[in-house]
This record gives C-alpha cells, structure tokens and sequence, in this order.
C-alpha cells in the first residue's frame, strides 16, 4: 500500500511538472507565426506528462499494470485506430487534398494514447491492486485529471462544467479500459473531448461530426457485440 502510495504521488508530480513546463512554452509562442505541421507536433507533447510519469514508474519504481497497448486484442485495438482514420483520409480526398484532418486524427489518437497510459494505464490499474471500489476510482482521478488540465484563464462556470464533463469521461474510459485493457482502446475514447471540447484542427461540421459517431458505433459493435459461435467439424 504505502509504495503504491509513493509511487501514484511521484506519478501525479511528474504529470503535473511536465504538463506546466508544456503550458508555459505554449505561452511563449503567443503571436509567433509557426506552421500547423509544428502545432501539431507541439499538441502532442502536451500528453508527455502522464506518459512520462507512467514510465517512470514502470520502469524505474517497477510497478506492474494489468493493462498493455493492445490489451485483448492485437486486431481489434488495430482496427479501431484505423477506422476514424481511414474515414478522415476519404475526407480530406473529397474536401481537402492536404490531408489535414488526417493528420490531426492521427495526432488525437496518438495524443490520447499518451495521456491514457498514464491515467488508466497506470493510475487506474494501481488504484485497483490497492483495493479501491471500481466505481470510487473514477471520482479520485477525475479532479486530479481536472486539475492537470485546469485553466486558470477560464471562468468558474466553464471549470465546473469540464469537471462534469471529465468526471462522466472517467467512468465511460473506465469501462473500456477494464472490459479491454486496451490502452489503444481508451484512447479512441479519449478524443472524444479533444474533439467536441477543444481544437483539434478539425472543423466540426456535418461530416466530420458524423465520421465520429459512426467510429464510436463501430468500436462498440467491434468489441462489444455478440457474434454467433462457429461450429468447427
């Protein structure tokens, strides 16, 4: 108990540094002209923080996690990243030869992948070896994740509304995350915030926002959908 303690606060430390060193650089550019390709990449560095923490402590507080990059399966956790891809890549080829929001779909998933290893992939699981109720560790990484995002520019209404919003997505990748312990999984799930909440250089028209609820219904029916047993002779 008390290493697990230990480590989940040495893990939180090293998310929440990181994510400021992130935010104060992004402040840094403010009026800076840079071009989208580097916005992108300087996106997915914002994730470094919880993937970093959890690597620290896998690797050097050699802490175990049930859960992996794949979890149940290769094919299914492969086939879910490459759904809302393939379907942005149809987009861009008919309304914008850039491929821009393909990019920015493989951006989001990769983002979320970093972000996800650390809040489900490590704090969740080691929540969970310490005994915790599943329906309690949700509320404890909500406001820790809340506060990792936390913008100090917002106002009161629009942080009560995020901590809603996070604490209803904590239970939903929660789910996921056990019934696939799928680190890839979580973060097809995960970009549902970046995608509805914040900029992800996609625009949210018509299209883009039914190429998302179509994914959405393919990862469910994917993973959770009953199929017929097959009779092998």
């Amino acid at each position: 108990m008390k290493k697990s303690i230990i480590s989940l606060i040495i893990f939180y430390f090293i998310a929440v540094v990181l994510r400021y060193a992130y935010k104060l650089y992004i402040d840094s550019l403010d009026g800076m002209s840079i071009s989208i390709y580097y916005m992108h990449l300087i996106r997915l560095t914002g994730g470094l923080g919880p993937f970093i923490g959890a690597l620290f402590c896998f690797f050097i507080l050699r802490r175990k996690t049930e859960y992996s990059i794949t979890g149940l399966s290769v094919k299914k956790s492969l086939l879910s990243w490459t759904a809302p891809i393939a379907l942005f890549a149809i987009y861009d080829i008919v309304y914008a030869p850039e491929i821009s929001a393909t990019i920015s779909m493989c951006v989001l998933l990769a983002y979320g992948f970093l972000e996800e290893t650390g809040w489900r992939g490590y704090m969740q699981n080691e929540l969970e070896k310490m005994g915790v109720n599943d329906w309690i560790i949700p509320l404890i990484i909500a406001p820790l994740w809340w506060m990792w995002h936390l913008n100090f520019n917002a106002s009161l209404l629009s942080s009560i509304i995020q901590l809603a919003t996070i604490i209803g997505g904590c239970y939903g990748i929660s789910f996921i995350m056990k019934t696939t312990r799928s680190i890839m999984m979580a973060s097809c799930f995960h970009i549902l915030f970046n995608f509805f909440m914040r900029d992800a250089y996609i625009d949210r028209n018509a299209i883009s926002i039914t190429i998302i609820v179509l994914s959405v219904v393919y990862w469910l029916w994917l993973w959770y959908a009953k199929r017929p047993a097959t009779n092998k002779e």
